[in-house]
Protein backbone atom coordinates (compact mmCIF):
# COMPACT_ATOMS: atom_id res chain seq x y z
CA UNK A 1 0.00 0.00 0.00
CA UNK A 2 1.42 3.30 -1.08
CA UNK A 3 2.03 5.96 1.64
CA UNK A 4 1.34 9.37 2.11
CA UNK A 5 4.86 10.95 0.48
CA UNK A 6 4.37 8.55 -2.33
CA UNK A 7 0.85 9.57 -3.15
CA UNK A 8 1.83 13.32 -3.58
CA UNK A 9 5.05 12.58 -5.46
CA UNK A 10 2.51 10.40 -7.88
CA UNK A 11 0.59 13.86 -7.98
CA UNK A 12 3.28 16.20 -8.38
CA UNK A 13 4.58 14.20 -11.44
CA UNK A 14 1.20 14.07 -13.47
CA UNK A 15 0.65 17.59 -12.75
CA UNK A 16 3.84 18.27 -14.32
CA UNK A 17 2.98 16.95 -17.63
CA UNK A 18 -0.08 18.99 -17.77
CA UNK A 19 1.68 22.20 -18.46
CA UNK A 20 1.19 23.16 -21.86
CA UNK A 21 4.90 24.32 -23.50
CA UNK A 22 5.58 25.00 -26.77
CA UNK A 23 9.09 24.08 -25.77
CA UNK A 24 9.85 22.39 -22.86
CA UNK A 25 13.10 23.77 -22.04
CA UNK A 26 16.15 22.23 -20.48
CA UNK A 27 17.04 22.82 -16.82
CA UNK A 28 20.68 23.92 -15.97
CA UNK A 29 22.37 23.86 -12.79
CA UNK A 30 23.86 26.76 -11.39
CA UNK A 31 27.78 25.46 -10.77
CA UNK A 32 28.81 26.83 -7.16
CA UNK A 33 31.97 27.34 -5.99
CA UNK A 34 32.94 24.71 -3.64
CA UNK A 35 35.34 26.05 -1.17
CA UNK A 36 35.84 25.56 2.24
CA UNK A 37 33.76 27.72 5.09
CA UNK A 38 37.10 29.06 6.44
CA UNK A 39 38.65 30.24 2.86
CA UNK A 40 34.86 31.63 2.59
CA UNK A 41 35.31 33.87 5.32
CA UNK A 42 38.97 34.95 4.47
CA UNK A 43 37.77 35.81 0.95
CA UNK A 44 35.07 38.45 2.21
CA UNK A 45 35.10 41.80 1.03
CA UNK A 46 37.43 40.44 -1.88
CA UNK A 47 37.13 42.82 -4.53
CA UNK A 48 36.79 39.85 -6.87
CA UNK A 49 34.27 37.75 -5.44
CA UNK A 50 31.68 41.18 -5.32
CA UNK A 51 32.56 41.67 -8.29
CA UNK A 52 30.89 38.51 -9.19
CA UNK A 53 27.45 39.41 -7.30
CA UNK A 54 27.82 42.92 -9.27
CA UNK A 55 25.21 43.25 -12.61
CA UNK A 56 27.36 43.22 -15.34
CA UNK A 57 26.21 44.32 -19.04
CA UNK A 58 24.68 41.02 -20.50
CA UNK A 59 26.69 38.65 -22.81
CA UNK A 60 25.20 37.03 -25.36
CA UNK A 61 26.65 34.81 -28.00
CA UNK A 62 25.93 32.97 -30.81
CA UNK A 63 26.52 29.71 -32.30
CA UNK A 64 26.34 29.69 -36.34
CA UNK A 65 27.60 26.12 -36.78
CA UNK A 66 24.19 25.39 -38.43
CA UNK A 67 23.71 28.85 -39.94
CA UNK A 68 26.73 28.55 -41.92
CA UNK A 69 26.37 24.90 -43.40
CA UNK A 70 22.84 25.55 -44.87
CA UNK A 71 24.60 25.38 -48.55
CA UNK A 72 20.78 26.80 -49.91
CA UNK A 73 20.98 30.27 -48.65
CA UNK A 74 22.65 33.03 -50.44
CA UNK A 75 25.96 33.98 -48.64
CA UNK A 76 25.68 38.07 -48.99
CA UNK A 77 22.17 36.98 -46.89
CA UNK A 78 23.99 35.31 -44.19
CA UNK A 79 26.38 38.56 -43.57
CA UNK A 80 23.66 41.02 -43.69
CA UNK A 81 21.77 38.80 -40.81
CA UNK A 82 25.15 38.13 -39.06
CA UNK A 83 25.44 41.79 -39.01
CA UNK A 84 22.23 42.99 -37.86
CA UNK A 85 22.23 40.05 -35.35
CA UNK A 86 25.56 42.21 -34.06
CA UNK A 87 24.01 45.49 -33.82
CA UNK A 88 20.66 44.14 -31.96
CA UNK A 89 23.16 42.20 -29.57
CA UNK A 90 24.85 45.86 -28.92
CA UNK A 91 21.65 47.20 -27.73
CA UNK A 92 20.55 44.60 -25.51
CA UNK A 93 24.24 44.83 -24.04
CA UNK A 94 23.53 48.67 -23.75
CA UNK A 95 20.19 48.24 -21.67
CA UNK A 96 20.96 45.06 -19.69
CA UNK A 97 22.91 43.69 -16.89
CA UNK A 98 23.01 40.61 -15.42
CA UNK A 99 24.56 38.80 -12.36
CA UNK A 100 26.70 36.06 -14.33
CA UNK A 101 26.25 32.62 -13.49
CA UNK A 102 28.23 29.29 -15.16
CA UNK A 103 26.22 26.21 -15.17
CA UNK A 104 27.46 22.96 -14.45
CA UNK A 105 26.58 20.36 -17.47
CA UNK A 106 28.62 17.86 -19.16
CA UNK A 107 28.89 18.28 -23.01
CA UNK A 108 27.54 15.16 -23.67
CA UNK A 109 24.19 16.80 -21.79
CA UNK A 110 23.80 19.78 -23.23
CA UNK A 111 24.28 18.23 -26.34
CA UNK A 112 21.79 16.15 -25.59
CA UNK A 113 19.45 18.88 -24.50
CA UNK A 114 19.68 21.02 -27.23
CA UNK A 115 18.60 18.59 -29.70
CA UNK A 116 15.11 17.21 -27.53
CA UNK A 117 14.88 20.65 -25.99
CA UNK A 118 15.93 23.29 -28.68
CA UNK A 119 14.43 21.02 -31.35
CA UNK A 120 17.99 21.52 -33.43
CA UNK A 121 20.33 18.87 -34.77
CA UNK A 122 23.59 20.08 -34.13
CA UNK A 123 27.23 19.26 -32.06
CA UNK A 124 28.74 21.69 -30.10
CA UNK A 125 32.16 22.29 -30.11
CA UNK A 126 34.52 22.39 -27.13
CA UNK A 127 34.59 26.53 -27.88
CA UNK A 128 30.61 26.75 -27.80
CA UNK A 129 30.49 24.07 -24.95
CA UNK A 130 32.82 26.32 -22.88
CA UNK A 131 31.23 29.42 -23.65
CA UNK A 132 27.55 28.38 -22.81
CA UNK A 133 29.03 26.91 -19.17
CA UNK A 134 30.81 30.29 -18.41
CA UNK A 135 31.68 32.93 -20.74
CA UNK A 136 28.11 33.78 -22.37
CA UNK A 137 25.02 34.65 -20.25
CA UNK A 138 22.68 33.83 -23.36
CA UNK A 139 23.88 31.82 -26.17
CA UNK A 140 21.67 31.83 -29.05
CA UNK A 141 21.29 29.62 -32.03
CA UNK A 142 20.26 31.48 -35.54
CA UNK A 143 18.95 28.21 -37.62
CA UNK A 144 17.42 28.77 -41.35
CA UNK A 145 14.14 26.53 -41.59
CA UNK A 146 11.42 26.16 -44.35
CA UNK A 147 8.22 27.47 -42.18
CA UNK A 148 5.33 25.34 -43.12
CA UNK A 149 2.19 26.26 -41.14
CA UNK A 150 0.00 29.34 -41.93
CA UNK A 151 0.91 30.59 -38.35
CA UNK A 152 4.39 30.34 -38.99
CA UNK A 153 4.21 31.78 -43.00
CA UNK A 154 3.30 34.94 -41.52
CA UNK A 155 6.34 35.55 -39.85
CA UNK A 156 9.84 35.35 -41.20
CA UNK A 157 11.43 34.88 -37.79
CA UNK A 158 10.85 32.96 -34.88
CA UNK A 159 12.30 33.41 -31.43
CA UNK A 160 12.12 30.91 -28.23
CA UNK A 161 14.16 29.90 -24.79
CA UNK A 162 14.78 26.23 -24.67
CA UNK A 163 17.06 26.24 -21.98
CA UNK A 164 16.79 27.67 -18.18
CA UNK A 165 18.84 27.46 -15.20
CA UNK A 166 16.97 26.81 -12.45
CA UNK A 167 16.64 30.08 -11.37
CA UNK A 168 14.43 30.41 -14.62
CA UNK A 169 17.20 32.09 -16.44
CA UNK A 170 17.07 32.03 -19.90
CA UNK A 171 20.53 30.53 -20.92
CA UNK A 172 19.82 29.36 -24.77
CA UNK A 173 17.51 30.20 -27.61
CA UNK A 174 17.02 29.45 -31.24
CA UNK A 175 15.99 32.01 -33.52
CA UNK A 176 14.41 30.15 -36.74
CA UNK A 177 15.09 32.30 -40.02
CA UNK A 178 12.61 32.26 -42.86
CA UNK A 179 14.65 30.34 -45.96
CA UNK A 180 13.37 32.98 -48.52
CA UNK A 181 14.12 36.05 -46.23
CA UNK A 182 14.14 39.20 -48.34
CA UNK A 183 16.70 42.16 -48.32
CA UNK A 184 15.52 43.37 -51.60
CA UNK A 185 12.31 45.66 -50.56
CA UNK A 186 13.53 49.10 -50.19
CA UNK A 187 14.15 49.62 -45.81
CA UNK A 188 13.80 46.22 -45.80
CA UNK A 189 17.03 45.69 -43.58
CA UNK A 190 16.10 48.04 -40.67
CA UNK A 191 12.42 46.29 -40.76
CA UNK A 192 14.38 42.80 -40.21
CA UNK A 193 16.32 44.69 -37.63
CA UNK A 194 13.03 45.11 -35.77
CA UNK A 195 12.00 41.67 -35.95
CA UNK A 196 14.96 40.64 -34.71
CA UNK A 197 15.05 43.29 -31.61
CA UNK A 198 11.16 41.79 -31.07
CA UNK A 199 12.43 38.31 -31.23
CA UNK A 200 14.82 38.25 -29.14
CA UNK A 201 12.57 39.95 -26.62
CA UNK A 202 10.80 36.63 -26.41
CA UNK A 203 13.67 34.68 -26.02
CA UNK A 204 14.88 37.08 -23.09
CA UNK A 205 11.82 37.75 -21.06
CA UNK A 206 8.20 38.06 -23.13
CA UNK A 207 7.29 34.58 -23.10
CA UNK A 208 3.88 33.55 -20.94
CA UNK A 209 5.10 31.10 -19.13
CA UNK A 210 8.75 32.45 -18.38
CA UNK A 211 6.17 35.34 -16.83
CA UNK A 212 4.10 33.43 -15.08
CA UNK A 213 5.99 31.36 -13.53
CA UNK A 214 8.58 34.67 -12.10
CA UNK A 215 5.05 35.56 -10.92
CA UNK A 216 4.50 38.75 -12.78
CA UNK A 217 1.46 37.78 -15.05
CA UNK A 218 -2.10 37.39 -13.39
CA UNK A 219 -5.57 37.10 -15.60
CA UNK A 220 -3.61 37.72 -18.73
CA UNK A 221 -2.37 41.20 -17.42
CA UNK A 222 0.83 42.00 -16.37
CA UNK A 223 1.25 43.41 -12.48
CA UNK A 224 4.76 43.58 -11.48
CA UNK A 225 5.23 46.71 -9.59
CA UNK A 226 7.44 48.62 -11.89
CA UNK A 227 5.56 48.15 -14.15
CA UNK A 228 2.28 49.38 -12.68
CA UNK A 229 4.09 52.65 -11.35
CA UNK A 230 5.45 53.54 -14.79
CA UNK A 231 1.29 52.73 -16.19
CA UNK A 232 -0.11 54.95 -13.95
CA UNK A 233 2.25 58.14 -15.23
CA UNK A 234 1.75 57.04 -18.57
CA UNK A 235 -1.93 56.69 -18.76
CA UNK A 236 -2.20 58.75 -15.85
CA UNK A 237 -4.55 56.24 -13.87
CA UNK A 238 -4.31 55.97 -10.01
CA UNK A 239 -5.98 52.40 -10.82
CA UNK A 240 -2.95 51.02 -11.69
CA UNK A 241 -1.75 51.60 -7.90
CA UNK A 242 -4.61 51.36 -6.19
CA UNK A 243 -5.91 47.97 -7.80
CA UNK A 244 -3.79 45.27 -7.22
CA UNK A 245 -5.76 43.06 -9.56
CA UNK A 246 -5.29 46.20 -12.26
CA UNK A 247 -2.96 45.26 -14.98
CA UNK A 248 -1.14 46.37 -18.36
CA UNK A 249 -3.59 43.75 -20.40
CA UNK A 250 -1.61 41.27 -23.09
CA UNK A 251 -3.29 39.51 -25.89
CA UNK A 252 -4.98 36.34 -25.40
CA UNK A 253 -2.12 33.98 -26.13
CA UNK A 254 0.00 36.41 -23.94
CA UNK A 255 2.71 36.52 -26.30
CA UNK A 256 2.29 40.42 -26.82
CA UNK A 257 0.85 43.31 -25.44
CA UNK A 258 -2.61 43.95 -25.96
CA UNK A 259 -2.47 46.91 -29.12
CA UNK A 260 -5.70 48.47 -28.42
CA UNK A 261 -3.38 49.91 -25.55
CA UNK A 262 -0.08 49.73 -26.51
CA UNK A 263 0.24 50.34 -30.51
CA UNK A 264 3.09 51.46 -31.38
CA UNK A 265 5.44 49.88 -28.82
CA UNK A 266 7.43 46.54 -30.89
CA UNK A 267 5.63 44.27 -28.42
CA UNK A 268 2.78 44.20 -30.00
CA UNK A 269 1.65 41.04 -32.51
CA UNK A 270 1.86 42.43 -36.00
CA UNK A 271 3.39 44.87 -37.82
CA UNK A 272 3.11 48.68 -37.30
CA UNK A 273 4.91 51.81 -38.63
CA UNK A 274 4.99 53.54 -35.53
CA UNK A 275 7.78 51.14 -33.69
CA UNK A 276 8.82 52.13 -30.24
CA UNK A 277 10.66 50.96 -27.49
CA UNK A 278 8.17 51.93 -24.08
CA UNK A 279 9.19 52.45 -20.68
CA UNK A 280 6.18 49.88 -19.84
CA UNK A 281 8.53 47.22 -21.69
CA UNK A 282 11.43 48.04 -20.58
CA UNK A 283 10.62 47.93 -17.01
CA UNK A 284 9.54 44.62 -17.69
CA UNK A 285 12.99 43.05 -17.96
CA UNK A 286 14.07 45.09 -14.35
CA UNK A 287 10.77 43.56 -13.11
CA UNK A 288 11.77 40.29 -13.76
CA UNK A 289 14.31 39.93 -11.13
CA UNK A 290 16.45 38.27 -13.75
CA UNK A 291 17.73 41.67 -15.58
CA UNK A 292 19.14 44.94 -13.97
CA UNK A 293 17.92 48.06 -16.68
CA UNK A 294 20.24 50.98 -15.61
CA UNK A 295 18.76 53.43 -17.65
CA UNK A 296 15.20 53.97 -19.86
CA UNK A 297 15.11 55.03 -23.57
CA UNK A 298 11.87 54.70 -24.42
CA UNK A 299 10.85 58.08 -26.32
CA UNK A 300 8.15 58.99 -28.21
CA UNK A 301 5.41 56.23 -27.00
CA UNK A 302 2.89 58.46 -26.92
CA UNK A 303 -0.08 56.04 -27.21
CA UNK A 304 -2.31 56.70 -24.81
CA UNK A 305 -0.62 58.82 -22.80
CA UNK A 306 -2.51 60.82 -20.09
CA UNK A 307 -5.96 59.41 -21.10
CA UNK A 308 -6.69 58.65 -17.21
CA UNK A 309 -8.38 54.88 -16.57
CA UNK A 310 -11.31 56.21 -18.87
CA UNK A 311 -8.40 54.59 -22.28
CA UNK A 312 -9.44 51.20 -20.35
CA UNK A 313 -13.61 51.53 -19.48
CA UNK A 314 -14.93 53.25 -22.60
CA UNK A 315 -14.93 51.70 -26.45
CA UNK A 316 -12.94 53.39 -28.76
CA UNK A 317 -16.17 54.62 -31.02
CA UNK A 318 -19.11 55.46 -28.97
CA UNK A 319 -21.91 57.20 -29.96
CA UNK A 320 -20.83 57.38 -33.64
CA UNK A 321 -17.84 59.10 -32.63
CA UNK A 322 -14.30 58.49 -31.08
CA UNK A 323 -13.62 58.31 -27.32
CA UNK A 324 -9.75 59.44 -27.67
CA UNK A 325 -7.88 61.08 -30.74
CA UNK A 326 -5.65 57.97 -31.03
CA UNK A 327 -8.59 56.86 -32.93
CA UNK A 328 -10.77 57.79 -36.45
CA UNK A 329 -13.94 57.50 -38.10
CA UNK A 330 -13.63 58.76 -41.53
CA UNK A 331 -11.98 56.16 -44.17
CA UNK A 332 -8.83 57.62 -45.55
CA UNK A 333 -9.02 60.47 -43.45
CA UNK A 334 -5.05 62.01 -43.33
CA UNK A 335 -4.28 61.47 -40.37
CA UNK A 336 -0.64 61.16 -38.17
CA UNK A 337 0.66 58.59 -35.90
CA UNK A 338 0.45 59.19 -31.89
CA UNK A 339 4.06 59.58 -31.82
CA UNK A 340 3.78 62.11 -35.16
CA UNK A 341 7.00 60.65 -36.57
CA UNK A 342 5.10 58.86 -39.00
CA UNK A 343 2.70 60.03 -41.58
CA UNK A 344 -0.88 58.16 -42.11
CA UNK A 345 -4.39 57.65 -42.62
CA UNK A 346 -7.12 56.27 -40.97
CA UNK A 347 -7.33 52.83 -41.34
CA UNK A 348 -10.44 51.32 -41.83
CA UNK A 349 -11.04 47.68 -43.57
CA UNK A 350 -13.61 45.36 -45.22
CA UNK A 351 -13.84 42.03 -43.81
CA UNK A 352 -15.22 38.80 -45.34
CA UNK A 353 -15.90 37.30 -41.71
CA UNK A 354 -18.40 38.54 -39.28
CA UNK A 355 -17.32 41.18 -37.16
CA UNK A 356 -18.02 40.84 -33.47
CA UNK A 357 -21.19 42.74 -32.39
CA UNK A 358 -19.19 44.46 -28.88
CA UNK A 359 -16.84 45.73 -32.16
CA UNK A 360 -19.06 46.32 -35.31
CA UNK A 361 -18.57 50.37 -34.82
CA UNK A 362 -20.19 50.61 -38.37
CA UNK A 363 -23.09 48.59 -38.67
CA UNK A 364 -21.71 46.70 -41.39
CA UNK A 365 -18.09 44.64 -42.51
CA UNK A 366 -16.01 47.31 -42.08
CA UNK A 367 -13.43 47.62 -39.42
CA UNK A 368 -9.87 49.16 -38.51
CA UNK A 369 -7.28 46.39 -37.36
CA UNK A 370 -8.85 43.37 -35.97
CA UNK A 371 -6.09 43.21 -33.39
CA UNK A 372 -6.83 46.47 -32.21
CA UNK A 373 -10.43 45.32 -31.73
CA UNK A 374 -10.99 46.45 -34.71
CA UNK A 375 -10.78 50.24 -33.51
CA UNK A 376 -9.59 52.18 -36.27
CA UNK A 377 -6.27 53.84 -36.26
CA UNK A 378 -3.68 55.81 -38.24
CA UNK A 379 -2.24 53.24 -40.66
CA UNK A 380 0.32 53.26 -43.91
CA UNK A 381 0.00 50.46 -46.47
CA UNK A 382 4.20 50.68 -46.74
CA UNK A 383 5.28 49.49 -43.32
CA UNK A 384 9.25 50.12 -44.93
CA UNK A 385 9.44 53.87 -43.48
CA UNK A 386 8.70 55.73 -46.73
CA UNK A 387 6.36 58.03 -44.48
CA UNK A 388 8.50 58.38 -41.33
CA UNK A 389 8.82 62.35 -41.01
CA UNK A 390 12.32 61.36 -39.83
CA UNK A 391 13.55 59.24 -42.86
CA UNK A 392 16.04 61.74 -44.69
CA UNK A 393 15.52 59.89 -47.90
CA UNK A 394 11.59 60.62 -48.13
CA UNK A 395 10.07 62.14 -51.23
CA UNK A 396 8.84 65.55 -49.69
CA UNK A 397 5.72 66.93 -51.10
CA UNK A 398 7.18 70.16 -52.24
CA UNK A 399 3.68 72.41 -53.16
CA UNK A 400 3.46 71.99 -49.25
CA UNK A 401 6.54 72.87 -48.70
CA UNK A 402 7.15 69.74 -46.84
CA UNK A 403 10.31 68.48 -44.99
CA UNK A 404 12.33 65.32 -43.56
CA UNK A 405 14.84 65.35 -40.74
CA UNK A 406 15.66 64.36 -37.57
CA UNK A 407 13.75 67.50 -36.40
CA UNK A 408 10.88 67.02 -38.58
CA UNK A 409 7.19 65.79 -37.14
CA UNK A 410 3.40 65.07 -38.97
CA UNK A 411 1.23 67.62 -39.11
CA UNK A 412 -2.59 68.21 -41.00
CA UNK A 413 -1.85 70.55 -42.96
CA UNK A 414 -3.76 72.37 -46.61
CA UNK A 415 -1.11 75.44 -46.76
CA UNK A 416 0.27 76.05 -50.16
CA UNK A 417 2.58 79.57 -51.13
CA UNK A 418 -0.17 82.50 -51.85
CA UNK A 419 1.65 82.58 -55.15
CA UNK A 420 0.83 79.06 -56.35
CA UNK A 421 -2.79 79.63 -56.49
CA UNK A 422 -3.15 76.10 -55.70
CA UNK A 423 -5.85 74.89 -52.96
CA UNK A 424 -5.27 71.65 -51.48
CA UNK A 425 -6.94 69.16 -49.56
CA UNK A 426 -5.66 68.33 -46.11
CA UNK A 427 -3.20 65.74 -46.30
CA UNK A 428 -0.27 64.19 -43.33
CA UNK A 429 2.83 66.27 -43.86
CA UNK A 430 6.23 66.39 -42.46
CA UNK A 431 7.68 69.60 -41.12
CA UNK A 432 10.66 71.09 -39.13
CA UNK A 433 9.77 72.48 -36.25
CA UNK A 434 11.55 74.06 -33.25
CA UNK A 435 9.85 74.59 -29.71
CA UNK A 436 10.13 77.67 -27.72
CA UNK A 437 10.32 76.05 -23.81
CA UNK A 438 9.61 79.45 -22.19
CA UNK A 439 6.54 80.55 -24.22
CA UNK A 440 5.03 76.66 -24.95
CA UNK A 441 5.06 77.23 -28.64
CA UNK A 442 5.63 75.08 -31.57
CA UNK A 443 7.70 76.73 -34.18
CA UNK A 444 6.93 74.93 -37.63
CA UNK A 445 9.40 75.70 -40.38
CA UNK A 446 7.17 76.14 -43.67
CA UNK A 447 8.61 76.66 -47.21
CA UNK A 448 11.46 78.98 -44.92
CA UNK A 449 8.95 80.90 -42.92
CA UNK A 450 8.11 80.28 -39.28
CA UNK A 451 4.45 79.82 -38.56
CA UNK A 452 3.79 79.45 -34.35
CA UNK A 453 1.69 76.84 -32.94
CA UNK A 454 0.09 78.42 -29.56
CA UNK A 455 -0.92 76.02 -27.00
CA UNK A 456 -4.80 75.79 -27.35
CA UNK A 457 -4.52 77.31 -30.98
CA UNK A 458 -6.24 74.26 -32.80
CA UNK A 459 -6.75 75.17 -36.33
CA UNK A 460 -4.49 78.70 -38.28
CA UNK A 461 -5.95 79.71 -41.15
CA UNK A 462 -4.45 81.42 -44.01
CA UNK A 463 -1.53 82.82 -42.44
CA UNK A 464 0.43 85.18 -43.69
CA UNK A 465 2.18 84.38 -47.23
CA UNK A 466 -0.18 81.04 -47.53
CA UNK A 467 -3.48 79.71 -48.59
CA UNK A 468 -5.15 77.15 -46.46
CA UNK A 469 -4.93 75.30 -42.58
CA UNK A 470 -2.67 73.72 -40.62
CA UNK A 471 -3.87 71.90 -37.63
CA UNK A 472 -1.95 72.63 -34.59
CA UNK A 473 -1.15 69.64 -32.17
CA UNK A 474 -0.80 69.96 -28.40
CA UNK A 475 2.49 71.37 -27.29
CA UNK A 476 3.47 68.30 -25.42
CA UNK A 477 2.60 66.25 -28.02
CA UNK A 478 6.33 67.16 -30.05
CA UNK A 479 7.91 69.53 -27.17
CA UNK A 480 7.62 67.63 -24.06
CA UNK A 481 11.13 66.03 -25.16
CA UNK A 482 14.50 68.16 -26.21
CA UNK A 483 13.48 67.80 -29.97
CA UNK A 484 17.41 69.25 -30.61
CA UNK A 485 18.98 66.50 -28.55
CA UNK A 486 16.43 64.00 -30.41
CA UNK A 487 16.90 60.68 -31.27
CA UNK A 488 15.53 59.26 -35.12
CA UNK A 489 13.83 56.20 -34.52
CA UNK A 490 14.06 53.16 -31.78
CA UNK A 491 17.30 51.82 -32.21
CA UNK A 492 18.72 55.59 -32.67
CA UNK A 493 17.24 56.24 -29.24
CA UNK A 494 19.17 53.60 -27.15
CA UNK A 495 22.25 55.52 -26.84
CA UNK A 496 23.89 56.43 -23.17
CA UNK A 497 23.32 59.60 -23.64
CA UNK A 498 19.45 59.47 -24.07
CA UNK A 499 19.59 56.96 -20.47
CA UNK A 500 17.46 58.12 -17.74
CA UNK A 501 18.19 56.70 -14.51
CA UNK A 502 15.75 55.75 -12.03
CA UNK A 503 13.12 53.09 -14.02
CA UNK A 504 10.55 54.74 -11.75
CA UNK A 505 8.46 57.90 -12.46
CA UNK A 506 9.12 61.50 -11.62
CA UNK A 507 6.08 61.32 -8.84
CA UNK A 508 7.74 59.29 -6.93
CA UNK A 509 11.65 61.34 -7.60
CA UNK A 510 9.11 64.39 -6.62
CA UNK A 511 7.56 62.90 -3.65
CA UNK A 512 10.78 61.30 -2.41
CA UNK A 513 12.52 65.35 -2.74
CA UNK A 514 9.16 66.34 -0.93
CA UNK A 515 9.52 64.39 2.23
CA UNK A 516 13.31 64.83 2.26
CA UNK A 517 12.98 68.42 2.33
CA UNK A 518 10.14 68.87 5.03
CA UNK A 519 12.84 66.38 7.33
CA UNK A 520 15.66 69.31 6.46
CA UNK A 521 13.25 71.99 7.94
CA UNK A 522 12.02 70.06 10.44
CA UNK A 523 15.85 69.27 11.51
CA UNK A 524 16.32 72.70 11.25
CA UNK A 525 13.53 74.42 13.97
CA UNK A 526 14.66 71.70 16.22
CA UNK A 527 18.03 73.54 16.07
Amino acid sequence: MMNFHSIILIIYILLSFTKSFNITPGILDIKENKISHRRRIEEEGNEREEEKNKFNPIIIGYDYSQFDSDNDINETIKDNIKQLLEEVKDKFQTILSVKHKNVSVSQESLNELIETRCKINITLSNETYENIKEKNDITIFPVFEDFNSEKECENIIKGYYCLLTRDKFPKGGVLKIKKNINFTKENSYKNIKYILFHQMTHIFIFEPNLMKSLDMVKDNQVITEGLKKIARNHFNCSKFTEDDDFGLPLETDGYHWDSRYMLGDYMISFDYYDKTLSDLTLVLFDDSGLYNVKNLYGKYFNFGKNKTCSFFDKKCIENDDITFDEFCIKENEPKCSQSRINKGKCYIQNYDEDIPEKYNYFNNSKGGIKQMEYCPVSNESNYFFSSNCKNNNGLANKIYGEKYGNNSFCFISSLTSNDSNVLNNDESICYEVECDYINKIIIVNVNNTQINCYEGNDTISNPSGFIGNLTCPKYNDICDKNINDTCTDMFDCIRPEFGRDNIFDDEDSYKFIQINILLIFIFLFIL
